[in-house]
C-alpha cells in the first residue's frame, strides 16, 4: 500500500496474486517475490520507476490469510515428505514408528508461529515445542535452553547420589566416576552452544564446579580455578571453543569432512601482504539477510573470528597434537 495516497498497490490473499484489485497506474510493474512468501517475507518488486510513483510503501499482512497459506504448504510438503520415507522404509523391510515421530517447526523471523498437524497413515503427528534428536534436544528458537537445562538436572542427580557415597571411595575413584556420569554428558554435543552468551551456559558450569569439589571434598565455598587445574578440566565455554577451533584446524589441513571444509575460506588478500601467509581465516559480513543475532552463533562466522584470535604460530602449527 502507498500510504501518501492510500493506494492498495498489490493484493495476494489465499495463496495467489490479485490483480483485479490492482490500480492501472501499477499493474505490471509491482510484484511479489513469491518464492519468499513461504518464509514469511512479503516484500515487493517494483519495475520502471517513475516520478510519481516517489513516496512511502508499507506492506501490511493479514495474519489470518497468511499462516492458512504457509500452513498449508507447509503441511502439504512435509506430508509428502513422511509419505515417502514411509514408502522407502517400507520397501528396505523396515516400518517408520510414527507413533515417536517429533515434529519441529522453526518458523522465520518476521512471520508467527503454526500449529502444524500431519496425517501420515491414519495416524496424526502434532507439532511440539521441543524435539530429540541423537540425544539433544531442539527448540524452535533455537536457543537450546531445554537442553542446557536437561543435562544440568541429569548431571545434579548424578552429583547428589555420588555425594551420599563420597566417604567410601578414593580421589581416584570418584574422579573416574564422574568423568564418566557427569562429565561425558556435559561433553556431548556441546558444540551447539557456540556462541550463547555466557548466562545460558553458567548452569552447565557450575555443575562443573560442583563436580570438582566432589572429587577433591572441598566445601562449596572453595575457589574452584585451582581445582580445574589441578583436574586438568577447561571450563565449559573454554571447552566448546576449542572443539570448535579443532574442527577448524582440521578443516585448513583439509582433513576435515567436506561439508566442515566448505564452511570456512582461509583469508587470501587483494595485493601481496605478509598477513598472507598467517594461516588466517576469512569473516563473512553479518550483513547478510537473516538477522545479525542468528547469524553470528554460525560456525562460519562465529569460528573464523576466534581462530584469527589465536596466535600466528598456533595457527600454523604442522600437526594436530602441536596446534
Amino acid at each position: 500500500m502507498k500510504t501518501n495516497e492510500e493506494i492498495q498497490v498489490l493484493l495476494f490473499m489465499e495463496g495467489r496474486y490479485r490483480p483485479e484489485s490492482q490500480p492501472e497506474r501499477f499493474r505490471g510493474r509491482a510484484e511479489f517475490f513469491s518464492e519468499e512468501i513461504p518464509k514469511g517475507n512479503f516484500s515487493m518488486k517494483l519495475r520502471d520507476v517513475k516520478t510519481e510513483d516517489r513516496g512511502e510503501f508499507m506492506c501490511i499482512v493479514h495474519t489470518d490469510n497468511a499462516t492458512a497459506y504457509v500452513q498449508k504448504l507447509v503441511t502439504t510438503q512435509i506430508s509428502a515428505c513422511l509419505a515417502d520415507i514411509s514408502a522407502w522404509m517400507t520397501s528396505h523391510h523396515l516400518k517408520l514408528n510414527l507413533a515417536k515421530t517429533e515434529l519441529l517447526y522453526i518458523p522465520a523471523k518476521s512471520f508467527p508461529s503454526i500449529d502444524l498437524s500431519l496425517t501420515v497413515e491414519d495416524f496424526v503427528v502434532s507439532s511440539s515445542r521441543t524435539a530429540k534428536n541423537l540425544g539433544v534436544t531442539l527448540d524452535k528458537c533455537l536457543t537450546l535452553a531445554p537442553q542446557v537445562s536437561s543435562t544440568a538436572r541429569t548431571c545434579r542427580f548424578f552429583l547428589y547420589n555420588k555425594r551420599r557415597i563420597r566417604h567410601l571411595l578414593t580421589e581416584k575413584a570418584t574422579q573416574l566416576l564422574v568423568q564418566a556420569l557427569v562429565i561425558s554428558r556435559l561433553d556431548y554435543c556441546n558444540s551447539l552452544l557456540a556462541g550463547l552468551p555466557a548466562c545460558a551456559i553458567k548452569p552447565l558450569q557450575l555443575v562443573q564446579n560442583a563436580a570438582a569439589r566432589l572429587i577433591t571434598s572441598q566445601p562449596r565455598s572453595a575457589h574452584v580455578t585451582p581445582l580445574l587445574i589441578g583436574l586438568h578440566w577447561r571450563p565449559i565455554a573454554a571447552h566448546i571453543c576449542f572443539k570448535a577451533l579443532v574442527l577448524a584446524f582440521q578443516a585448513a589441513k583439509g582433513t576435515a569432512p567436506p561439508y566442515i571444509q566448505s564452511l570456512i575460506t582461509p583469508y587470501s588478500p587483494a595485493r601481496p601482504l605478509r598477513s598472507a601467509s598467517s594461516g588466517r581465516l576469512m569473516v563473512p559480513s553479518l550483513r547478510a539477510p537473516g538477522g545479525r543475532a542468528a547469524r553470528s552463533r554460525l560456525f562460519s562466522i562465529l569460528v573464523p573470528q576466534w581462530w584469527n584470535d589465536l596466535p600466528t604460530t598456533v595457527r600454523t602449527a604442522e600437526s594436530l597434537p602441536l596446534f
